[in-house]
C-alpha cells in the first residue's frame, strides 16, 4: 500500500514473516474472533473460502516408485520413503537470477506406485562462489507458508549474502500448500447469514457451533483424498526426495517457525541423511496443536505489553500521541465494539473487531513492526483504518483483488493431520471462551483455534519427534521474547531432538535469522562447518 511520508515499508525478508510467519503459531494455530466478518474488492462477504478466514484467519497463528516396491522401515514400523531413482530436476530461469523446477512426489508414500502424485514447485539461487558447498533448503514456516515465495523475497539480500556465496538457497511449497498441485481448496459458497450473527455484540454460541461444523465439513468434503496425505511426515518425506532429486548426499537446512516441525520430523525419519539442520523459532513437540494455544496468545499478550512500554517512552510511536498505545487500542476496540466497524479512505471495505486483532497482532511478530502498530492504533482512532486492515490483510494472505492464497486451508489441514486430538464442538468452545476470560485482550481469538479440528477425520499419520538416534548435531535457536513460539518451545525440541544444541537469542520478536546479525554469524557458520556455536548466547 502506499506510504505516508515519513513512513518505512518492511523489507522483503520482514515481509515475507508476515506473510508467511505470521501464520506460525504452533506452527500456525492462531484464529481471529468469530465476529471477523471479510469483504471482498466487490464489498460483499465471501463464502466458504472467506469464512475459512474468518474463523482461522492466522491459524498461527508456521511436508517413490520403487523397481521392488518394497517399503522401507522406519524404527517405529511406519512407512519412511521407498528407495527410488529420484532423478534430477529440470530447471528453468523464472527470472530475477532465480531457477525454477517441479518435484513430482508419491500422493501416497505407502503406495507409491498408485499413479497419484503431487507436483510441488521449486526454486533455487545459485550459489555466488566459487567455494560452493551444496545446497541449503529453506522453509519460512506456516503451516501453509511458501518456500518459493521466500527464497525469490530473500535472494540478493544482504541478510543471505554469506549463505549465499557457500550454497544454492532452495525453497519449495509444500505438499498442498500455495503453488503445489494438488492444493488443498476449500468450496466457495457461503453460509454469510450465520457469520453475520457474530458481530461486535459477542459469542452467539448456538448459531457459532452450528457455523463451524457445517464449515469444516465442507471443507472436509472438498479435500477428502487429500487430508490423509497433507502432514509435516509426509512433507519430510519429499524432503527426502528433494535432497536426492538435488544431488545432496545428506541434507542441509534451515526451517523458520513451523518449518523447525519439518526439520524435526525429518530428524526423527532420516537421523542419518542430514549435514545440518538449524531450527529457528521451534515448534512444539510435545503438546498437542489445539493445546498450544493458551501459550501463544500468553505470548502475544506479553509482546502488546513490550510494545506499549515502548510506545509510550519515545516519539517515534504514534499512539504515544494519541493517548497512549494500550489507551488508544482499547478507544479503538470500543468504537468497533458500538459502532461495529471503522471506514477506510476511499474504499468500499471497512475494518472489523477482529481486523483490529489480527492487525495489531500481525505487527507484534518483531520489533521492527511496532512503529506500524502505532501509527495503525493512532489512524484509526482518528477514523482510518487503512493500515490496519492492511496489517490484518498481510497476515491472512489476502491479495489486492479481494482473493487470498491457500494459506489458512493449507494451515488446518497440515495441522489437523499432524494431531490426534479431536476435540468436539462443545469441549472447543469451553476452551476457547475460557481462554478468552483468561486472556481479555486476544484470548478472544483462541476460540476459532480450538474448533480447527472439529469434525475433521483422525490423523492416520502423527508428526513424529525425537531424533531417531540422530548422530549428527541439530541448532536450535530460540527467542526469549519470541510471542510465536515461545522460547521454552526451544527447549522442549532441542531435549526431544537429544543431540541438539540452543542458541538462545535475548531479544523480541518471532524467529532470529534475518534479525539478529550474532545468530545469523552463528547459524551461517554452523551450516557450513556442521560445528555448533561455541558460543550459544546472543543479545
Amino acid at each position: 500500500m502506499p506510504t505516508r511520508e515519513g513512513e518505512h515499508a518492511f523489507d522483503a525478508c520482514c515481509l515475507e514473516c508476515l506473510r508467511c510467519d505470521l501464520t506460525t503459531v504452533h506452527g500456525g494455530t492462531l484464529s481471529p474472533l468469530p465476529g471477523v466478518r471479510r469483504t471482498s474488492a466487490r464489498g460483499h462477504t465471501p463464502g466458504v473460502r472467506g469464512r475459512w478466514r474468518a474463523l482461522v484467519a492466522a491459524s498461527v497463528v508456521v511436508s517413490f516408485v520403487s523397481s521392488a516396491c518394497v517399503p522401507a522401515v522406519r524404527n517405529d514400523g511406519g512407512v519412511a520413503r521407498v528407495a527410488v531413482d529420484v532423478g534430477t530436476l529440470e530447471w528453468s530461469d523464472c527470472g530475477d537470477g532465480l531457477d525454477c523446477a517441479t518435484l513430482v512426489v508419491p500422493f501416497d508414500h505407502e503406495r507409491p506406485d498408485d499413479g497419484r502424485t503431487f507436483r510441488l514447485p521449486i526454486i533455487r539461487a545459485r550459489a555466488t562462489s566459487v567455494g560452493r558447498i551444496g545446497a541449503v533448503v529453506l522453509n519460512p514456516g506456516g503451516p501453509g507458508g511458501s518456500g518459493v515465495d521466500l527464497v525469490r523475497s530473500i535472494a540478493g539480500s544482504d541478510a543471505v549474502a554469506e549463505l549465499n556465496q557457500r550454497f544454492d538457497l532452495v525453497g519449495f511449497d509444500p505438499r498442498g500448500v500455495r503453488g503445489s498441485e494438488p492444493a488443498v481448496r476449500c468450496a466457495d459458497d457461503g453460509y454469510d447469514d450465520a457469520v453475520d450473527t457474530l458481530g461486535p455484540g459477542g459469542l452467539d454460541r448456538a448459531a457459532y457451533a452450528a457455523a463451524v461444523v457445517a464449515d469444516r465439513q465442507a471443507c472436509v468434503d472438498a479435500n477428502r483424498e487429500l487430508l490423509d496425505h497433507v502432514g509435516t511426515n509426509d512433507a519430510a518425506r519429499d524432503l527426502d526426495m528433494l535432497r536426492e532429486a538435488l544431488g545432496e548426499e545428506r541434507l542441509t537446512y534451515l526451517g523458520f517457525s513451523y518449518g523447525t516441525r519439518i526439520g524435526m520430523a525429518y530428524a526423527a525419519i532420516f537421523p542419518d541423511r542430514y549435514r545440518a539442520l538449524a531450527l529457528d523459532g521451534a515448534d512444539n513437540p510435545t503438546t498437542s496443536v489445539s493445546r498450544s494455544v493458551g501459550a501463544q496468545y500468553l505470548g502475544f499478550e506479553e509482546a502488546f505489553d513490550a510494545f506499549t512500554a515502548w510506545c509510550d517512552d519515545t516519539d517515534e510511536c504514534s499512539a504515544s500521541r494519541t493517548g497512549g498505545a494500550e489507551r488508544t487500542f482499547r478507544a479503538v476496540e470500543e468504537r468497533l465494539r458500538v459502532d461495529g466497524s471503522i471506514p477506510i479512505v476511499d474504499s468500499v471495505r471497512v475494518v472489523t473487531l477482529g481486523e483490529l486483532y489480527l492487525g495489531v497482532i500481525a505487527g507484534l511478530y518483531g520489533e521492527d513492526g511496532w512503529p506500524l502498530v502505532g501509527r495503525a492504533l493512532a489512524r484509526a482512532s482518528e477514523g482510518d483504518g487503512s493500515l490496519l486492515q492492511w496489517l490484518a490483510d498481510t497476515l491472512v494472505d489476502r491479495r489486492s483483488d479481494g482473493t487470498y492464497e491457500n494459506t489458512m486451508e493449507a494451515n488446518v489441514a497440515v495441522n489437523c493431520a499432524d494431531d490426534v486430538e479431536r476435540p468436539t464442538i462443545d469441549d472447543a468452545l469451553d476452551r476457547g471462551i475460557d481462554l478468552a476470560t483468561r486472556l481479555p485482550r486476544f484470548g478472544p481469538l483462541g476460540v476459532g483455534a480450538f474448533t480447527d479440528c472439529v469434525g475433521w477425520p483422525s490423523s492416520s499419520d502423527p508428526v513424529r519427534t525425537g531424533s531417531g538416534g540422530a548422530p549428527t548435531p541439530v541448532l536450535v535457536v530460540g527467542t526469549t521474547g519470541d510471542p510465536a513460539t515461545p522460547y521454552a518451545w526451544a527447549e522442549a525440541l532441542a531435549a526431544s531432538i537429544g543431540n541438539a544444541t540452543v542458541l538462545t537469542n535475548v531479544a523480541e520478536g518471532h524467529t532470529s535469522y534475518f534479525s539478529s546479525v550474532c545468530v545469523r554469524d552463528a547459524v551461517n557458520a554452523y551450516l557450513v562447518a556442521g560445528a555448533v556455536p561455541s558460543s550459544t548466547r546472543c543479545g
